[in-house]
C-alpha cells in the first residue's frame, strides 16, 4: 500500500525523488551491456578461430553453432542474474523514497519470464551473426582473400553484433525496471501514474508529448507503459489521489528520509548488485571444433554427439587441452580399417560407413572379434570405433614425453606379463591394440571388463591416473 510520508510530497517532488532513486539502474544497465558484449565477443572469437584458416565452410561451422546455442542460456543467466538483482534493489529503493512500501508479489515470475526472453534475444543475435559469417565465406568475391582481409570482414560484422548486444542489454534492463514499477505500484493499490520523460534531447517526440499526462495502469497510451517501448527511459510517477492537491511550492521544499527496508524478492539465482560476474561460454572450442574434418556430411547433432564421446568428464577434457588432437576426421571409408590413429601427427580418423549386416550379438568376452562389433547397430559401432582410436591417443599422445613413455612401458609389461585375459580377439594382436580395445571396453562394458580381465581394467585406471584423467 502507499503510505503518507512524514512530510507529504507533491507530484513534482515525487517525480524528482523517483528520478534520483532510479539513477542506480544506469550503472546496472551499463554492466549488463558489458556482460552481453563479452558473450558476443567470445562467440566472435570462436568462429574466427575455427574459420579463419579455411577456404570454405564445412561441418565444423554448423557444429560450433550448435554448441554455442547450447552454451548461451547458462552464460546469459549469469549476466541476467546480476542485472535483475541490481534493477530490483534500485526499483525498491526508489519507490521507498517516495513513500511506497514495496510489495514483491508476482515479481519473481516476471524476473523468470524476462530472463527467458533475454536468452532468446541473445540466441537470435548469435544466429544473425552466424548468418553474416556464412554469407562472408559463401560469397565468391571473398574466395582467395587473405586471412587478414577475412578477419577484417569478421570484425566489421562483430562490431554490428556487439552494438546489437548493447541494445538488447539497455532495452531489457529498462523493460524489467518498468515492469517491476508497474507490478509494485499495482500491488500498493495505485491505479494510475503520471508519465515522466528523462527530459533530454534523446526523448522521442511521441514520448515527449506524454510528459505530465496521467494514465491508468489498465489502459496504456500508444507507446505502451513507460519502459515498454524500445529503450524507453521514461518513468511512471505513481499518482496518489490524497496527495494530488498539495501545494507544489510548499511540498517541493520538504525532505523525506528514504525508507531502509530489505525485502528479498522471490526470484531464483539472485546475485548481489555490487558483485560483477564475467559470463563465460562453456563449449570447449579447443576440444570440439578445432581441426575437425568431415567428408561424410554427418548431421551437426551427430557430430556433436560423437565429439562429446571424447570428453565424458572433466578429466578427459583437461587431458585433451593438455594433449590435443591435431585433427579429428570422419570419412565414409578408410583403407582396410574402421578407424586409424596416427601417433606422429596425432590425427584420428574414423570411417562412418558400416556396410556389414549386424547380427546384434551382445559382447562375448574373449570371443567377440572387436568391441566395435559388439553393437546393436551402426551408430553404436561408430561410437566404439571412435572410443577405441581415442584410446590410442591416451596411450601414445605426445609421444616421447615422460608420461607417454611411462604409459607405454606399463602397457607393454602388462601385455607381455601373461596375466591378461583380452576382452576381444583383436586385443590379442599387440600391446597397442590390447590397450585400445581394453579402454573401449572400459568405456562401453566396464562390468564385463572388470570380471573378464581385471588386470586390463586396473591397467586402464592406472593409465588414466598417469594422464591426470582420474
Amino acid at each position: 500500500m502507499a503510505r503518507r510520508p512524514s512530510r507529504p510530497l507533491s507530484n513534482r517532488a515525487m517525480r524528482a525523488r523517483l528520478a534520483r532513486g532510479m539513477t542506480k539502474t544506469k550503472a546496472v544497465e551499463e554492466r549488463y551491456v558489458r556482460s552481453l558484449q563479452s558473450i558476443m565477443r567470445q562467440i566472435h572469437k570462436a568462429y574466427e578461430a575455427v574459420l579463419i584458416k579455411q577456404d570454405a565452410l564445412d561441418n565444423s561451422f554448423d557444429m560450433l553453432g550448435t554448441r554455442i546455442m547450447a552454451a548461451i542460456p547458462a552464460a546469459v543467466t549469469t549476466a541476467y542474474g546480476t542485472m535483475s538483482a541490481g534493477t530490483n534493489v534500485a526499483n525498491k529503493q526508489a519507490l521507498s523514497v517516495v513513500g511506497i512500501t514495496p510489495n514483491d508479489a508476482g515479481i519473481g515470475a516476471h524476473i523468470v519470464a524476462a530472463r527467458d526472453a533475454n536468452i532468446r534475444l541473445v540466441e537470435s543475435a548469435h544466429q544473425a551473426y552466424a548468418a553474416d559469417v556464412r554469407a562472408i565465406f559463401s560469397d565468391p568475391e571473398n574466395y582467395g582473400r587473405s586471412q587478414d582481409e577475412l578477419r577484417k570482414l569478421l570484425v566489421e560484422r562483430g562490431n554490428v553484433s556487439e552494438s546489437r548486444a548493447a541494445l538488447i542489454a539497455r532495452d531489457q534492463t529498462l523493460k524489467l525496471n518498468g515492469q517491476m514499477m508497474k507490478v509494485r505500484q499495482q500491488n500498493a493499490g495505485i491505479t494510475s501514474y503520471t508519465w515522466s520523460t528523462s527530459g533530454d534531447d534523446r526523448v522521442r517526440d511521441e514520448h515527449a508529448a506524454l510528459e505530465g499526462e496521467q494514465f491508468d495502469w489498465t489502459s496504456p497510451p500508444a507507446p505502451g507503459h513507460p519502459g515498454e517501448d524500445i529503450q524507453c527511459r521514461c518513468v511512471a510517477i505513481p499518482f496518489v489521489e490524497e496527495f494530488a492537491d498539495l501545494d507544489e511550492e510548499t511540498a517541493s521544499a520538504t525532505e523525506v528520509e528514504p525508507v531502509e527496508e530489505d525485502i528479498t524478492p522471490q526470484a531464483p539465482d539472485e546475485i548481489p548488485p555490487e558483485e560483477e560476474i564475467e559470463p563465460k561460454l562453456s563449449f570447449e572450442v579447443g576440444v570440439h571444433a578445432y581441426g575437425i574434418k568431415d567428408t561424410s556430411n554427418l548431421p551437426p547433432e551427430q557430430l556433436t554427439r560423437l565429439t562429446d564421446l571424447l570428453v565424458p568428464d572433466a578429466g578427459h577434457a583437461a587431458f585433451l587441452k593438455e594433449t590435443p588432437l591435431t585433427s579429428l576426421q570422419f570419412h565414409p571409408t578408410l583403407p582396410e580399417a574402421w578407424g586409424l590413429y596416427h601417433a606422429r601427427t596425432q590425427v584420428l580418423e574414423v570411417a562412418t560407413d558400416r556396410t556389414w549386416n549386424f547380427a546384434k550379438v551382445p559382447l562375448q568376452p574373449g570371443v567377440t572379434r572387436t568391441i566395435s562389433e559388439a553393437a546393436s547397430g551402426k551408430a553404436e559401432s561408430l561410437d566404439s570405433t571412435l572410443i577405441h582410436e581415442f584410446g590410442h591417443h591416451i596411450h601414445a599422445g605426445a609421444w616421447g614425453s615422460t608420461k607417454t613413455t611411462a604409459i607405454d612401458k606399463a602397457i607393454t609389461a602388462a601385455f607381455q606379463g601373461g596375466e591378461i585375459n583380452p576382452i576381444s580377439t583383436y586385443a590379442r594382436t599387440n600391446h597397442l591394440e590390447y590397450f585400445a580395445e581394453t579402454y573401449a571396453a572400459y568405456r562401453r562394458f566396464p562390468d564385463a571388463l572388470a570380471e573378464h580381465d581385471p588386470v586390463g581394467y586396473t591397467l586402464v585406471e592406472r593409465v588414466l591416473k598417469i594422464r591426470g584423467i582420474r
